[in-house]
C-alpha cells in the first residue's frame, strides 16, 4: 500500500510542470465530445463532467504483458482536464491536458503502445453521465449500448465488440475505488482514491 507525505506538495510540484506539451493533431469535434484520429473513439468535453475537482488516486494498469502502475492527479475545470502521473517517489510519467478539440501530451518512461487518447474515452465512461455518453456515441454514429447491473455497475458494448464492465466501491463515483475491465482489449485499470478535493 502506498502512502503519500504530502500529497499537497506533490500537486503542487506537478500542476507546475504542466509544460512543454506536443498537440495531437486529428480530432473531430461534436457538441459534447471530440473523437480522436488515434483511437477512433470519443472523449467527453470537460464541462460534461459537471464537476470542479482535484481526484489523487493510485492507478493499477494490467494488459497480457506488463503492469504500468502510478498515481494520478487529475484535475477537472468546465473548460480544462489536466492528468499528471507520478511514480510512487513523485517522478513525472507523463501528463496531458484536454481542452475542447485539442490535447497536449508528453511523457516518458511508460509503455510504447500507450495512447493517451484511449485513456480519455476510458476516464469518459467511467465518470461521465449515462445521458452525455449516450449524447455523444449518437453524434459520433459509433454503435453504443449501455446497462446497469445494481447501482454500482456500469456495462457497455462499443462499436458492437468492445465489451466493458465497470464496478464502483460506492455510488459517489468520485469517491469510489474503480475496477474497469475490457473483456475484448484484454486490459484492465484498478483506481482507488486517494482523495478528492472541490475546487
Amino acid at each position: 500500500m502506498m502512502y503519500i507525505k504530502n500529497p499537497k506538495i506533490i500537486i503542487l510540484v506537478s500542476l507546475l510542470s504542466l509544460l512543454n506539451l506536443t498537440s495531437c493533431a486529428g480530432i473531430q469535434g461534436y457538441s459534447n465530445c471530440d473523437v480522436h484520429a488515434a483511437s477512433q473513439l470519443p472523449s467527453l468535453h470537460p464541462s460534461e463532467f459537471g464537476v470542479t475537482l482535484l481526484s489523487t488516486q493510485k492507478i493499477v494498469i494490467r494488459t497480457k504483458k506488463e503492469k504500468f502502475e502510478f498515481v494520478s492527479l487529475l484535475e477537472i475545470h468546465p473548460n480544462k482536464l489536466s492528468l499528471a502521473a507520478l511514480t510512487p517517489v513523485g517522478q513525472k510519467l507523463f501528463q496531458l491536458q484536454y481542452q475542447k478539440q485539442q490535447l497536449d501530451y508528453s511523457g516518458r518512461g511508460v509503455p510504447a503502445g500507450f495512447e493517451p487518447a484511449y485513456l480519455l474515452t476510458d476516464i469518459s465512461l467511467i465518470y461521465g453521465t449515462d445521458e452525455s455518453l449516450r449524447q455523444c456515441f449518437t453524434q459520433a454514429r459509433i454503435p453504443f449500448m449501455l446497462s446497469r447491473d445494481k447501482d454500482t455497475t456500469r456495462l457497455l458494448r462499443i462499436g458492437g465488440t468492445d465489451e466493458i464492465s465497470i464496478h464502483y466501491s460506492d455510488t459517489k463515483v468520485w469517491d469510489s475505488n474503480i475496477s474497469y475491465t475490457n473483456h475484448t482489449r484484454d486490459y484492465s485499470i484498478e483506481i482507488k482514491s486517494l482523495g478528492v478535493e472541490r475546487l
